[in-house]
Order: structure tokens, then sequence, then C-alpha cells
């Protein structure tokens, strides 16, 4: 097989067609991820009947725990696709043997999708964002087990309706918690993105 079957122009083309793609998703994606859930979310709540799931807030824990999934998911794809773009791209780009084979205009724009991918990366910061995001989803998983065990206990032993208002105080402690951890990571963001 000689070396004319690849055109190496036409594989570059397609390479960095790709590699364009798969950063301006992974740019979309982290801008958006952490934006949406929790108004759509409390709006369903809101509209379901009165409910032991519902007045202990557990459909609230459990809304909650499914953004922060989504979260750490797109955030995870973000710094996947980030690191991609950053390292595979910018390694293609230093070797001369492929420097040598490509146009000067896609050299030039793989060497752009590089520059803009490490700066979507520093301002965005998804690889931190994923790991806070999954730092949360451990918390919240160990609330909605609590709050099941404790439902299952009030339905079985017939408990006093007391009972519900300690587990919905128990839960808007820790959603307020969440929250606040949220803005804390927030602000560790903005400190390592100005450094």
């Amino acid at each position: 097989m000689s070396i004319e079957f690849f055109n190496f122009e036409t594989l570059g083309q397609a390479a960095s067609i790709i590699a364009i793609s798969i950063s301006a998703l992974a740019g979309f994606a982290t801008s958006m991820s952490s934006k949406k859930g929790r108004e759509k979310a409390n709006s369903e709540i809101n509209e379901l009947a009165s409910s032991p799931e519902k007045d202990s807030r557990l459909l609230e824990i459990k809304a909650e725990l499914k953004r922060q999934q989504s979260i750490a998911k797109w955030q995870g794809f973000s710094a996947t696709s980030l690191t991609f773009s950053q390292y595979i791209v910018g390694g293609v780009l230093t070797t001369s043997f492929i420097q040598d084979t490509l146009s000067s205009q896609i050299v030039g724009l793989l060497g752009l999708l590089v520059l803009i991918s490490s700066l979507i990366h520093q301002h965005f910061r998804p690889d931190l964002k994923s790991r806070f995001a999954k730092e949360r989803i451990v918390i919240l998983r160990s609330l909605v087990r609590s709050v099941e065990d404790q439902l299952f206990a009030i339905v079985k032993e017939k408990s006093e309706p007391e009972s519900i208002h300690n587990i919905r105080t128990q839960v808007s402690k820790t959603l307020k918690d969440i929250e606040s951890s949220e803005l804390q990571d927030l602000g560790k963001i903005e400190a390592e993105t100005s450094t």
C-alpha cells in the first residue's frame, strides 16, 4: 500500500471539520448545561397533589439529583472534547510530517481551533464543574436514601405528621447547602480563571 493512497489534505480537512464541530458542541454544552433544569422540575412538582413524597420534598431532591447528573454528564463531555481539541489536534500540529502534508489554511484553522478550545476550557472550566456536580450527586443520593427510609418507617409505623415536617426541614437544609456549594464553586472557578 503506497502512501499516495491517503490524501492527507482531504483527511486534514475532514479532521479539522470534525474537531471544530466537537469543540463548538463542547463550548455550547459547557455554557448551557447548568442553566436549565431546576425551574422546570419545580413547576412540575408544584402541579402534583399532596403526597408523602411531595410533602417531604423527595421529588425536589430527585429533580435536583437529575439536574446535577445532567451537569456532570455534559460538563464531562465538554471537558473531554476540549481536551481532545487542545492536546490531540495540538499534538498533530506539532509533527512536521503532518504540517508538510496539509495546506497552510488547514494548519492555521487547526491552530485557531486549539486556541479557541483552550480559551473555552479556561473560561468555563467544565472539568471543575463536572467534578463539583459529582460531589453534589453523592450528597443527594445519600439524602434520597435517607428520606425514603424515613418515609418507609412513617408508613409502616403510622407515625405522626410531625415526622414529615422533620424530614422536610432536613431536606430544606441540605438543598440550601447544595445551592450554597454551587455558589462557592462558581467563586472557585472564577478565581481559577482570573489567575
